[in-house]
């Protein structure tokens, strides 16, 4: 599918990029990278929700080459929580490597690392405490442009009170996950009472919603924020000479490794 990706600061702003994005407690997104060489790509995710968690594996190809990203199923992956717990994931022929016992407990910092070939990949990321939402609510706007006639949603949750935190948030639509990838920091709304308005898909009576609030750590908004940048610099389309998101990966991995502590709240349109 397409996704676009909003990045919020004190506006939206919003651009329309073309990636592959694969969810399901994981959090995969395909991006187009400006390496002529072969390099590993790792991208990885542990929730606050209930497993298993997925790491996938690839190569890259040259950004102009067409094709799917090469699969790496010959890895050794582990997962650990900080506490000494280490898991040895399973993987398959699809590149996905898979956790059985792994549990997300906010407050620990989880790590990966990944062997292959006699190199080691590693990335650490905090698993936050998650940030609540405090309710859903919805309003009807009649159709306007590309704007569709039905109810939007808007979701509120407080901002805690200390600096620092980072939010992605998403929408499912009667199970079917929100083609848009939103991210925010709390730059401007420190301390307050949020409103963000899901102004890209509309609802009508019947429909079931659910919006699930990630906390996520500043590695983690910086790699989507980067990747913001990318598209923003090259437009929309095939810059000269790409660039690639910043990775919390060691070793010159791409991609990247984060914790996402999630709230989520459900309803259906009534």
């Amino acid at each position: 599918m397409y996704i676009r990706l909003i990045h919020i600061l004190n506006k939206p702003v919003i651009f329309a990029i073309i990636v592959s994005l694969l969810v399901s407690c994981e959090d995969i997104i395909d991006i187009p990278l400006n390496d002529s060489e072969p390099r590993l790509v790792i991208e990885g995710v542990v929730t606050n929700l209930e497993g298993p968690y997925t790491v996938r594996i690839s190569k890259s190809v040259d950004y102009y080459e067409p094709g799917v990203y090469p699969v790496v199923n010959d890895a050794h992956v582990e997962l650990s929580d900080g506490t000494g717990f280490i898991e040895v994931l399973e993987g398959n022929e699809e590149g996905l490597y898979s956790s059985s016992k792994m549990a997300g407990h906010p407050g620990r910092t989880y790590s990966l690392k990944v062997e292959l070939d006699g190199k080691s990949y590693m990335a650490e990321s905090q698993l936050k405490i998650p940030v609540k939402i405090d309710s859903l609510k919805k309003e009807y706007f009649p159709a306007f442009g590309d704007l569709e006639s039905g109810y939007y949603i808007h979701c509120h949750f407080t901002d805690p009170s200390e600096e620092g935190n980072n939010y992605r948030l998403i929408a499912w639509k009667n199970g079917e996950m929100d083609e848009n990838l939103y991210i925010m920091d709390d730059k401007f709304i420190n301390g307050q009472t949020v409103d963000y308005f899901f102004y890209f898909t509309s609802y009508q009576i019947g429909d079931s919603v659910k919006i699930a609030l990630a906390s996520i750590d500043r590695p983690v908004y910086e790699y989507y924020t980067t990747l913001f940048n990318i598209v923003a610099q090259q437009g929309g389309g095939n810059p000269a000479n790409p660039a690639n998101p910043i990775s919390n990966l060691s070793n010159g991995a791409l991609g990247y490794f984060g914790a996402l502590a999630i709230d989520q709240q459900g309803s259906v349109v009534k």
